[in-house]
């Protein structure tokens, strides 16, 4: 036994001194520390709070996005690293929750001297699935469709050029799939 511990001691010892050694041992060590780091938050967060506030959905950070996305890609047509963006929207997110139907089919049946008559009408019934969270119960959240864009201004150098006002309102509509009479172009002034 004292031989194959020697001999595991000196392996070890030997891929301790080689750099790839040392470099693995550092790997290990640092995926372990993140690990260790990722697991505790996580537990900590989810389990305080309710399915809405952890699923919750910020307007203002989904406009900045937005707004990023349409100026990097006015700057890659226009070469302008100073325009200015703005976008407005309709309204805030639409939720939908998952629902569970029910049907139900009445049957009725009149007669008139020799005529006969069957009548069936259906009744479809909706009603939201519950759940059971910390807060206390919420409808089941199936999907969240984002926030439609009522308008985009863009403020950019050489805005009155009608090419490139189309090349912008064009490349802008097809970003955000709306129509271009909605994305007004204008000229930025210098400063």
């Amino acid at each position: 036994m004292k031989s194959a511990a020697g001999s595991l001691q000196k392996l070890t010892m030997s891929f301790m001194k080689s750099k790839k050694g040392a470099a693995v041992i550092i790997a290990i060590g640092i995926l372990g520390i993140l690990i260790t780091a990722f697991s505790g938050k996580s537990g900590s967060k989810t389990g305080n709070k309710s399915l809405s506030s952890v699923n919750s959905f910020d307007t203002s950070v989904y406009i900045s996005e937005l707004e990023s996305n349409i100026k990097s890609v006015v700057n890659g047509i226009t070469g302008d690293r100073y325009c200015k963006i703005s976008v407005t929207l309709e309204s805030g997110p639409e939720y939908i929750y998952a629902t569970r139907s029910k049907s139900s089919a009445d049957e009725s049946e009149s007669s008139k001297g020799d005529s006969y008559q069957k009548n069936t009408t259906g009744k479809d019934e909706n009603e939201y699935i519950i759940i059971k969270t910390d807060s206390g119960e919420e409808a089941l959240e199936v999907t969240r469709l984002p926030p439609k864009v009522k308008g985009v201004a863009v403020v950019v150098k050489g805005g009155s050029d009608e090419g490139r006002a189309s090349a912008v309102k064009s490349a802008v509509a097809t970003l955000l799939d709306i129509p271009q009479k909605k994305i007004s172009v204008c000229e930025r002034i210098a400063g």
